[in-house]
């Protein structure tokens, strides 16, 4: 395998992964926990206690997803914005994991005792974090997928072999991709 095709698998890997971790945010943030509340036959304390769950296990595979992406980014492409993007996005995992669902935690246990906890910005604020991730998910994965999959072509022509009798002619252009070739 080429360093072109090797750098091409790369930036593919981490066009997936940012893909796939954005739809894992769509789906299980700014989809399934909203709508679970709207759900009638649904309790405030259940919906909170799976929201808590829903949220512990998406964190942790977050952290992975992170740690991926970083990874991903220095190995595959060792350029300042990818790096810097990917590395913003681990901060933010990392405040989520370490402040946040710890307080919002409390908050749940406060509610499911019969409490009733003092309003508080800390939603909001975990609400723009999740949209942060996904806007840096959505650049890391656009810039890659310029890199990877846009067409950066260059046209030549073929020529008929001088054998022939026929006036010379030029066949149909030859695309040139960066690891694929098209006749």
């Amino acid at each position: 395998m080429t360093g072109t095709e090797q750098r091409a698998g790369r930036l593919l890997t981490i066009l997936v992964v940012a893909t796939a971790w954005a739809g894992f945010l769509i789906g299980g943030s700014f989809l399934a926990t909203p709508v679970k509340f709207m759900a009638p036959s649904l309790i405030l304390p259940v919906a909170l206690d799976v929201g808590r769950q829903t949220f512990h296990v998406f964190n942790r595979c977050e952290i992975a997803l992170a740690v991926a992406m970083l990874l991903l980014v220095i190995w595959g492409l060792r350029s300042r914005i990818p790096i810097g993007l990917a590395a913003i996005l681990m901060l933010l995992v990392v405040m989520q994991t370490l402040w946040m669902l710890p307080a919002l935690d409390a908050r749940v246990e406060a509610i499911l005792k019969g409490g009733t906890p003092a309003p508080s910005p800390l939603h909001t604020a975990y609400i723009a974090v999740e949209c942060a991730k996904l806007a840096l998910l959505v650049a890391i994965a656009r810039r890659h997928r310029e890199e990877n999959l846009a067409p950066r072509c260059s046209v030549r022509r073929q020529v008929a072999p001088q054998t022939s009798k026929l006036p010379l002619r030029t066949q149909g252009p030859l695309l040139q991709f960066r690891t694929f070739q098209i006749l």
